[in-house]
Protein backbone atom coordinates (compact mmCIF):
# COMPACT_ATOMS: atom_id res chain seq x y z
CA UNK A 1 0.00 0.00 0.00
CA UNK A 2 2.77 2.59 0.52
CA UNK A 3 4.13 1.63 -2.46
CA UNK A 4 1.28 2.97 -4.52
CA UNK A 5 1.09 6.15 -2.22
CA UNK A 6 4.47 6.77 -3.03
CA UNK A 7 4.08 6.13 -6.63
CA UNK A 8 0.59 8.55 -6.69
CA UNK A 9 2.57 11.29 -5.04
CA UNK A 10 5.42 11.20 -7.69
CA UNK A 11 2.65 11.27 -9.75
CA UNK A 12 0.77 14.15 -8.64
CA UNK A 13 4.33 16.46 -8.64
CA UNK A 14 4.61 16.07 -12.43
CA UNK A 15 4.42 19.14 -14.03
CA UNK A 16 2.14 18.34 -17.74
CA UNK A 17 2.23 21.26 -20.72
CA UNK A 18 -0.75 21.42 -21.95
CA UNK A 19 -0.80 23.82 -25.31
CA UNK A 20 -4.26 26.15 -26.32
CA UNK A 21 -5.66 28.02 -28.88
CA UNK A 22 -6.35 31.20 -27.27
CA UNK A 23 -10.05 30.62 -28.70
CA UNK A 24 -9.99 27.50 -26.42
CA UNK A 25 -9.47 29.55 -22.97
CA UNK A 26 -12.29 31.14 -21.01
CA UNK A 27 -10.88 32.29 -18.63
CA UNK A 28 -11.03 35.83 -18.26
CA UNK A 29 -10.49 38.30 -15.59
CA UNK A 30 -11.73 42.17 -15.94
CA UNK A 31 -12.15 41.35 -19.75
CA UNK A 32 -8.84 39.69 -20.58
CA UNK A 33 -7.01 36.73 -20.05
CA UNK A 34 -4.92 36.58 -17.14
CA UNK A 35 -0.66 36.97 -17.12
CA UNK A 36 -0.54 34.25 -14.81
CA UNK A 37 -2.60 31.04 -15.64
CA UNK A 38 -0.76 28.45 -13.70
CA UNK A 39 -3.66 28.04 -10.40
CA UNK A 40 -6.08 27.39 -13.28
CA UNK A 41 -7.78 24.26 -14.17
CA UNK A 42 -8.13 22.60 -17.95
CA UNK A 43 -11.05 20.50 -18.46
CA UNK A 44 -13.23 19.44 -21.48
CA UNK A 45 -16.25 21.52 -22.20
CA UNK A 46 -18.97 18.80 -21.63
CA UNK A 47 -17.32 18.71 -18.12
CA UNK A 48 -18.42 22.16 -17.60
CA UNK A 49 -21.60 21.79 -18.73
CA UNK A 50 -22.30 18.90 -16.26
CA UNK A 51 -20.92 20.95 -13.08
CA UNK A 52 -23.38 23.65 -14.48
CA UNK A 53 -26.30 21.17 -14.55
CA UNK A 54 -25.25 19.73 -11.02
CA UNK A 55 -25.36 23.40 -9.48
CA UNK A 56 -28.55 24.35 -11.07
CA UNK A 57 -29.71 20.47 -9.74
CA UNK A 58 -27.88 21.51 -5.93
CA UNK A 59 -30.20 25.27 -5.95
CA UNK A 60 -33.00 22.96 -6.45
CA UNK A 61 -32.34 20.37 -4.23
CA UNK A 62 -31.47 23.62 -1.10
CA UNK A 63 -35.11 24.75 -2.04
CA UNK A 64 -36.53 21.86 -1.86
CA UNK A 65 -34.99 20.86 1.67
CA UNK A 66 -35.55 24.99 3.02
CA UNK A 67 -39.37 24.00 2.41
CA UNK A 68 -39.33 20.79 3.80
CA UNK A 69 -37.73 22.29 6.82
CA UNK A 70 -40.11 25.30 7.17
CA UNK A 71 -43.03 22.81 6.72
CA UNK A 72 -42.26 20.88 9.47
CA UNK A 73 -41.31 23.71 12.29
CA UNK A 74 -45.00 24.45 10.93
CA UNK A 75 -46.09 21.15 11.82
CA UNK A 76 -43.93 21.64 15.11
CA UNK A 77 -46.01 25.00 15.79
CA UNK A 78 -49.07 23.96 14.94
CA UNK A 79 -49.40 20.84 17.60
Amino acid sequence: MDCQLEKQRKLNELDIVVLLHLHQMEHVVNGALPRDLSPCLTFEAPALVKLRCRIKELEREHIAQKRQHQYARFLTFTK
